[in-house]
C-alpha cells in the first residue's frame, strides 16, 4: 500500500498555495475531483488531484462545507469540467492552516461517512513546514465494513518545461563561451 500516490498538478498545487497564503489563519473547505488509477483488481494505484472548489470560509479550528452550495455550481463546473461525475470522483479539501497536516477525529469520521465503492480522497493542507500534507481514502469492503488508508506520498507535478527559440540560442551562446574560457582554477 506505500506506493499509492497521490499527485498534484501544477495548476491545483498554485491553487491551493493562494488559498492557504490568503487564509493563514482560517481554516476552508469545499468539494475536491481525483482521477484514480488502478490496478488489475480495480485497487488504487494513484490518484490525481484534477480541481478543488473552496465553497466555505471557516473559523480557526473548524470548517464545513455544504451540498447545497456544490449544487449551486455544479452545471457550470460539468461544463468547464467534463470528466466530473464520469471519471472524477469527488472526495474533499480542507485546510489545517498552521496547524499541520492531520486527520483529526471529526476528519476521520467524515472519511468514514464518504466511504464508497468508487473510494473517496480526502487531502488535508497546511501552511506549517514539513507538515504541509495529509492524504487518505476511504472505501467500504464487501462486508460493508469501512477502511481507511492514509498515503504518505504526496508529489506535485512540475510541467514539462517547452524551450523558446531565444532560450535555445542564449543556451547554445553560453555553451559557446564557456568551451572558449580557460579553467581560472585547478
Amino acid at each position: 500500500m506505500n506506493s499509492i500516490k497521490l499527485k498534484i498538478p501544477q495548476k491545483v498545487y498554485r491553487k491551493i498555495s493562494y488559498l492557504k497564503q490568503r487564509f493563514s489563519t482560517l481554516e476552508w473547505s469545499g468539494p475536491a475531483w481525483y482521477e484514480i488509477k488502478k490496478d488489475k483488481h480495480g485497487f488504487p494505484e494513484e490518484f490525481i488531484l484534477r480541481h478543488i472548489l473552496p465553497l466555505h470560509l471557516g473559523t480557526a479550528s473548524a470548517t464545513d462545507w455544504d451540498g447545497k452550495d456544490l449544487m449551486k455550481h455544479l452545471p457550470e463546473l460539468s461544463k468547464q469540467y467534463p470528466k466530473i461525475g464520469k471519471s472524477w470522483v469527488q472526495g474533499n479539501i480542507h485546510s489545517h492552516h498552521n496547524m499541520g497536516a492531520f486527520f483529526s477525529g471529526t476528519d476521520e469520521k467524515q472519511l468514514e461517512d464518504g466511504a464508497n465503492v468508487n473510494f473517496y480522497g480526502s487531502l488535508v493542507v497546511s501552511t506549517k513546514e514539513d507538515q504541509e500534507w495529509a492524504f487518505a481514502f476511504s472505501y467500504p469492503d464487501q462486508f460493508g465494513n469501512k477502511h481507511i488508508i492514509e498515503i504518505d506520498e504526496v508529489e506535485v507535478l512540475t510541467p514539462e518545461v517547452k524551450p523558446e527559440d531565444v532560450w535555445l540560442k542564449e543556451a547554445d551562446w553560453i555553451k559557446k563561451q564557456n568551451k572558449k574560457q580557460k579553467p581560472k582554477y585547478k
